[in-house]
């Protein structure tokens, strides 16, 4: 009876220190921060985008942050962000969406949803690439008929740390 129970616990131990080291390998709760540079085409001309987000990893899988951003057709987007990474891997598809407002030449509303994958790299370092859709709201308020709006194609590569 005792060799079963000093087995039991043995294959206890071991299947905790499995589990506990297979949720060290993924995505760790606290800060994370994102550096990005892109193509949008949903402007009047085409345009170069850079952008920082900052914020917290709720769990493995939710991202909640802000940041702001800066592209060559003279938009300065200041958004929140939610990322949802499904699976935890290596290489792991995921969803995000920024909405926000975009100011100086462009001022409404900005809405930004890109699909991706995110490759692990070493630490808390990863590699995204993302493409999806953007657009701007320009002008009026949601009481007024006279908006216009810019939508389009968003690709995006960034380093999150």
């Amino acid at each position: 009876m005792k060799k079963y129970l000093f087995l039991f616990s043995m294959i206890l131990c071991l299947g905790t220190g499995v589990a506990r080291a297979q949720m060290t390998n993924g995505l760790k709760e606290g800060y994370r921060g994102f550096v990005d540079i892109g193509y949008s085409n949903c402007y009047d001309e085409s345009a170069f985008t850079a952008s920082t987000t900052h914020g917290w990893q709720l769990n493995r899988f939710v991202f909640l942050g802000g940041g702001a951003g800066v592209n060559t057709s003279g938009l300065f987007p200041v958004y929140t962000d939610v990322k949802v990474t499904f699976l935890d891997r290596r290489w792991t598809p995921f969803v995000e969406t920024r909405a926000g407002v975009g100011i100086c030449d462009h001022t409404g509303g900005y809405l930004s949803t890109v699909a991706g994958a995110r490759l692990r790299l070493k630490g808390r370092y990863a590699l995204n690439l993302m493409a999806g859709y953007e657009r701007l709201d320009e002008g009026g308020t949601m009481f007024q008929d006279d908006v216009s709006t810019d939508a389009g194609f968003v690709a995006r590569l960034g380093i999150e740390f």
